[in-house]
C-alpha cells in the first residue's frame, strides 16, 4: 500500500507547483541589467517590492519595508531605525554598507566616506517598485555591489495624485506624510514632505 501513496503523492505536489506557477501571470519589468526588460530570464536572484506590496505592509519607511523581506538584514545605527540604518545583503555583517550598493532610479545612493543612507528622504508614497538583486553585481554596477543592488524606482507616471498620512504611537510619537505629484508636456513633479 505504500508503494502506491508514493506516486499518489508526487503527482500531487507536481499539480500544485504547475497551479502555483500558472497563478502568477503579471508582467513585471526588471532593470537588474540596467536596461528595463520584461523577460524574467535575467541572469541574477531577482525580487520585486510592487506598489502593491507597498501599500499593503505597515511599513512607514524604506527599512521596515525591507526587513519584511527574506535575504535582507537591516540593522540601526544609533538605535534610530529608518532614520540611519545599514541593508544587508549576502550576510556581510559589518560591512554591509560598503557591499550592498543601493540605487534611487538608477543614481547611487551610498556615501563615499562609508556613511548610512539618508532613509527618511525616499517617501514610500512615491516609490513604484523596489528591485532587490542578490548577488555580486559588480560587473554591471561597478563598486559597492559585491552582496547585491537595491534599485528603488519612483513613480514617474504624469498621473495627478495627492495624499496625506498621519501617524501617532507610543511614547507621543506623531508624524505626518504628504505627498503631491502630476505632470504634462512630457515633464512629472513629485513633492513629498514628511513630519
Amino acid at each position: 500500500m505504500v508503494r502506491h501513496i508514493k506516486p499518489v503523492a508526487l503527482a500531487a505536489a507536481l499539480l500544485l507547483v504547475r497551479t502555483a506557477l500558472a497563478g502568477d501571470d503579471r508582467t513585471v519589468v526588471v532593470s537588474a541589467t540596467r536596461f528595463a526588460e520584461s523577460d524574467p530570464h535575467v541572469p541574477a536572484d531577482v525580487s520585486v517590492i510592487s506598489r502593491e506590496d507597498i501599500q499593503n505592509t505597515p511599513a512607514t519607511n524604506v527599512p521596515d519595508l525591507l526587513k519584511a523581506t527574506a535575504g535582507i538584514e537591516v540593522r540601526p545605527l544609533y538605535g534610530a531605525m529608518g532614520i540611519d540604518a545599514t541593508v544587508d545583503l549576502r550576510g556581510f555583517g559589518d560591512t554591509a554598507g560598503s557591499n550592498t550598493l543601493v540605487l534611487l532610479d538608477g543614481q547611487r545612493l551610498n556615501p563615499i566616506d562609508s556613511g548610512s543612507i539618508s532613509w527618511s528622504t525616499i517617501p514610500l508614497a512615491g516609490i513604484q517598485r523596489i528591485e532587490i538583486i542578490r548577488g555580486a553585481g559588480t560587473v554591471l554596477y561597478g563598486d559597492r555591489a559585491g552582496g547585491g543592488v537595491i534599485n528603488i524606482v519612483t513613480d514617474e507616471s504624469s498621473a495627478r495624485a495627492a495624499s496625506v498620512e498621519a501617524i501617532g504611537g507610543s511614547y507621543g510619537y506623531r508624524g505626518a506624510d504628504g505627498r503631491v505629484a502630476g505632470g504634462a508636456d512630457g515633464t512629472t513633479f513629485n513633492i513629498t514632505g514628511h513630519y
